[in-house]
């Protein structure tokens, strides 16, 4: 029998082990659930030894035939799944799984709201896991899934409850992301103006821009990242984080580089994102550029409810200590951001 960790619980484990240590191996077998503990006792005999969840209570996972609901340090979830397909589950050490990441967006998309749940799937299809208390606590790692991974995954998951709430979160998450800050840009953009957003083309995140031989003398680089970037209209905007660019000058040379090959590229700082109406200004700065759905520009009112929310699901984060756990991370395994 093993324990299931899913939810809350399979989440804090999977930001708590960086992918960079090579641990939480994909289950290359399907896994029928009749071997899924869920007693309270196994579930403790099984945490007792795994440093990756300190949260209770613990969230686990439990076939048809079992019994959900909360249990002192334990809740349990029912499935109508007889088996999780192969590769949907993490081996965390004998005797317990966590879900993978297209599972955890599937069960957190029912748990939180719309904009949360689209929150968590730009951090999930993007190269950071957050781990502080702070707004802004997070560190550097590969994706752990993407957007059309997910998307196939819940079309292999028959019978699977919410999977309609989970499909409308997916389609507003899109691959790439590189920080907290930049998923609130993207989906204050992005968003459609009935979930209070702009209703933006969607920009590729965090694309490559390679740089000619007069862009590349200003650069001193051979090509740069854009944070959001419109290829087709040579739009971009970059969240300038204090902590992200640190070199006013290199930052200069490479946004004039990147003006001589006919980009224009527009600085947004954490005051715009912050704050309706100053993010409403640098709307302005595309308007009419990048193509728009919906019915005109809305108001900075609503844009400022919606970034109240963003900024509120940017919270759902983990303690440094809590999201390391004592794994053994290596020096330059992972970026830390504070």
């Amino acid at each position: 029998m093993s324990v299931l960790l899913s939810h809350n619980s399979a989440l804090e484990v999977l930001r708590a082990v960086p992918p960079q240590t090579g641990m939480l191996k994909a289950l290359e077998e399907p896994f029928d659930m009749k071997a899924a503990a869920s007693g309270v006792r196994c579930v403790r005999d099984a945490l007792s030894s795994c440093g990756a969840l300190r949260q209770r209570p613990a969230h686990v996972l439990v076939g048809p035939s079992c019994t959900r609901g909360a249990r002192g340090e334990v809740r349990a979830h029912q499935t109508r799944c007889a088996s999780i397909p192969a590769g949907f589950l993490r081996w965390v050490q004998d005797g317990l799984l966590c879900c993978g990441p297209e599972l955890v967006f599937l069960q957190m998309a029912n748990e939180t709201s719309l904009v949360g749940a689209a929150v968590l799937g730009f951090e999930l299809c993007g190269g950071y896991a957050h781990f502080s208390q702070l707004a802004s606590g997070f560190y550097d790692r590969p994706p752990l899934t993407s957007r059309e991974k997910t998307g196939n995954a819940l079309g292999k998951l028959a019978g699977v409850r919410g999977k309609r709430r989970a499909a409308e979160a997916l389609d507003l998450v899109l691959d790439g992301s590189r920080s907290p800050m930049e998923t609130v840009l993207t989906c204050a953009l992005t968003f459609p103006d009935g979930l209070g957003g702009c209703g933006f083309e969607a920009p590729i995140m965090n694309h490559e821009v390679v740089l000619d031989g007069r862009a590349s003398a200003l650069a001193g680089l051979s090509r740069c990242c854009l944070d959001l970037a419109w290829p087709k209209q040579m739009r971009a905007f970059e969240y300038d984080g204090a902590a992200w660019h640190t070199d006013a000058r290199a930052d200069r040379r490479r946004r004039e580089a990147l003006a001589s090959m006919g980009w224009t590229v527009n600085v947004i700082d954490l005051a715009d994102v912050s704050d309706g109406s100053s993010l409403m200004g640098a709307i302005s700065l595309i308007e009419g550029v990048v193509p728009r759905a919906g019915d005109g520009p809305i108001d900075a009112a609503t844009l400022q409810a919606l970034l109240g929310r963003l900024l509120k699901a940017t919270r759902f984060g983990l303690g440094l200590n809590a999201a390391l756990f004592g794994v053994p991370v290596g020096r330059g395994v992972v970026d830390v951001h504070v």
